[in-house]
């Protein structure tokens, strides 16, 4: 069972995807264990992305997931990496290339072993 976090971003907000983001994930049978709507800090998105500081990318990916609120949402289930990273190339496809929204409207944990720094980034300490 994983536990990781999938955050619709500024841009993905503003394309109006949370609802239909939260269904793709119980479809998909996962759980929704928690879901908070909000601006992150610098030092949160910092500690969100820390291990690509030094890269060229890094600082322009700040700013974006700063520059408005964000929906953080805690998925629990089985596969839950793969299910939501499919989720986010699926979306890609649909918005992006079909009727071209912006990239970045998604977020899914890469990797379980990085989905604890992930919540602890953005919900703090994990009990």
């Amino acid at each position: 069972m994983e536990k990781i976090l999938v955050m619709v971003k500024p841009d993905g907000i503003e394309a109006k995807i949370i609802g239909l983001t939260l269904s793709e994930i119980e479809y998909a049978n996962l759980k929704v264990t928690r879901l908070e709507q909000r601006k992150l800090s610098k030092e949160e998105a910092e500690a969100l992305y820390a291990e690509y500081k030094g890269k060229d990318f890094f600082d322009r990916n700040i700013d974006h997931i700063i520059s408005g609120p964000v929906v953080l949402i805690e998925v629990e289930g089985d596969m839950a990496v793969n299910q939501c990273r499919q989720m986010i190339e699926d979306f890609r496809h649909r918005f992006v290339n079909v009727i071209k929204l912006p990239k970045n409207l998604l977020h899914a944990t890469s990797d379980p072993a990085r989905a604890s720094v992930e919540l602890e980034a953005v919900f703090g300490k994990i009990s």
